[in-house]
């Protein structure tokens, strides 16, 4: 190779090409709606208003901004015209006005840099437009499209939270997301935020859902939903992912960011509520405290919410979804006094739930006392010098007047059944006794004699078979186990058998009739033998 066949080469750009490829680059054939939107912010205009046309589909924007300067600019891509501060904070790619171009046939278009009216294929094709001089300009910039799709549903959602008044066909429309509405904003690192569940009517389900806003447009929220805190993101901070402005650019981070803030601008402002509100209004937001994970805040308060409190206020069973709740909170916050003054509160894991824990359970249940989960509260709250940890403990359970043990045989449960008097459990030398509730200790069934129902079922098992409540073997089971403990409770076994037979109605055979029965020794009908009348 000689150096007679060097040269130097430089990238240039095929502008039709280039051009004919932004088209296919927008996703959204409404971009269009929002780019028009930002350039009347921009632009200082205090409305934007759009009046469509469907039958001719002819769409008229007008606003009451600043104008454009020059034409030969706005026709220019990747130039964006606006003022050092705007390009600074707001980033303007220079393209937007070509997603307008894209969505019409012909383009009329007046402002204080003069007036022009064309086919948009020409202008996208690079041949030249007329621009007629405007000497007396009434300070209103219009463009009207003509052949142009247009969605008043889309308008609607990107007005939700832009900072300007949005006008269609002469209607304002709503705007409650906007920095201008009645909702509190607090700037913050990250932008704007206003805090969702601290106002009346919100619920604490929707206080970790997000709507991100970016220079006032929606470009993010984290559920199929406008409920939430709504962020209006600092753009000189974040970015938005060319053409269409659709996603964040790093969306991960920023939502992670945007997390942290919210979660350090709802202590703050919880830290301040607590100085001020009635003690219940303060306490109602519990469930956002314990959703953002600032428990911490109730550290130093008098009262312990309620929410944080468990009282077992009926039979314990070891599936409320299938066998009923049994568990509530109280009616009201307790104050740190009634610990003082030696208020018993118990205390428990999340896995305090499997048949080993009945025992507990039925403890608890008898005497009524107060239980908290360890995870309702902070590790360094004040009522955890109060809590009586049951995990580090053992009920001793103490049978009172033995009668008999047996064993029942159902179609799901089957274990040892002890019938007696009572039983108790006693706890740091606190008892409990029992002479109507049943019992499964997680080995046997303990029964009182005043016990006929067939509820201790629902305490050995959950009856789940592939994650479908097996109701009819629990129904089954229950009735078997009423039937099995009513009979064990006669001294005259005449009695007992009498309480275990079913009915006959649907046997019309053996009505009238009389049968010796024999029980073999492991409980099964042995034998039937007919008694014959006789004559």
């Amino acid at each position: 190779m000689t150096t007679a066949n060097v040269k130097q080469v430089s990238m240039k750009v095929n502008q039709t090409n280039l051009v004919k490829s932004l088209k296919l680059s927008f996703t959204n054939k409404y971009t269009f709606i929002g780019e028009i939107m930002q350039n009347s912010r921009r632009a200082g205009s205090t409305y934007v208003s759009f009046n469509y046309f469907p039958d001719t589909k002819i769409l008229k924007v007008t606003d009451d901004g600043c104008g454009i300067d020059s034409i030969e600019t706005l026709l220019t891509v990747a130039e964006s015209g606006w003022e050092a501060d705007v390009i600074a904070n707001e980033h303007p790619f220079g393209i937007g006005f070509l997603s307008a171009l894209f969505a019409c046939k012909n383009m009329t278009l007046v402002s204080k840099g003069g007036r022009f009216s064309v086919d948009t294929d020409k202008v996208l094709n690079f041949q030249p437009v007329t621009v007629y001089p405007i000497d007396d300009w009434d300070g209103i910039t219009s463009i009207l499209m003509i052949g142009v799709d247009f969605s008043e549903k889309e308008l609607e959602r990107l007005s939700i939270g832009f900072s300007i008044p949005v006008l269609l066909n002469g209607n304002e429309l709503l705007r409650p997301h906007a920095i201008d509405s009645l909702r509190d904003f607090v700037k913050t690192e990250i932008g704007s935020i206003c805090l969702y569940g601290l106002n009346k009517g919100d619920s604490a389900y929707y206080c970790r859902n997000f709507v991100f806003y970016l220079q006032g447009l929606p470009i993010y929220k984290s559920r199929n939903s406008n409920e939430g805190n709504i962020i209006h993101l600092d753009s000189s901070m974040f970015f938005a992912r060319l053409p269409d402005r659709d996603k964040l650019i790093d969306e991960k981070e920023v939502i992670e960011q945007v997390m942290a803030a919210v979660k350090k601008q709802f202590l703050t402002t919880l830290n301040l509520e607590k100085l001020s509100l009635p003690m219940e209004q303060f306490l109602s937001y519990y469930e956002i405290m314990s959703r953002w994970n600032i428990l911490e805040v109730l550290d130093d308060y008098e009262w312990l919410p309620k929410q944080a409190v468990t009282i077992y206020d009926d039979y314990p069973n070891s599936e409320p979804d299938n066998f009923g709740q049994y568990e509530s909170c109280p009616g009201s916050h307790i104050s740190k006094e009634e610990f003082l003054s030696g208020r018993k509160i118990f205390s428990f894991d999340e896995y305090f739930h499997d048949e080993g824990s009945n025992a507990f359970k039925m403890f608890l249940f008898n005497k009524e006392y107060l239980c908290c989960n360890k995870n309702k509260v902070s590790k360094k709250h004040w009522i955890n010098q109060f809590l009586i940890d049951l995990d580090s403990l053992s009920p001793d359970i103490e049978i009172q007047g033995l009668k008999s043990t047996v064993y029942f045989n159902g179609n799901y449960a089957s274990e040892r059944v002890r019938f007696c008097d009572s039983y108790s459990i006693t706890i740091l030398g606190d008892v409990a006794t029992f002479h109507d509730n049943a019992m499964y200790t997680g080995s046997e069934f303990i029964i009182p004699n005043r016990e006929k129902s067939g509820q201790v079922i629902s305490q050995f098992s959950t009856y789940m078979t592939n994650y479908t409540f097996q109701e009819s073997s629990y129904n089954d089971d229950c009735e078997s186990f009423r039937q099995f403990v009513a009979a064990n409770k006669f001294d005259n076994p005449q009695d007992a058998l009498k309480a275990l037979m079913p009915s006959f109605s649907g046997c019309p055979s053996v009505f009238g009739k009389s049968f010796v029965i024999k029980i073999g020794n492991q409980g099964n009908v042995s034998e039937v033998i007919e008694q014959l009348a006789v004559k």
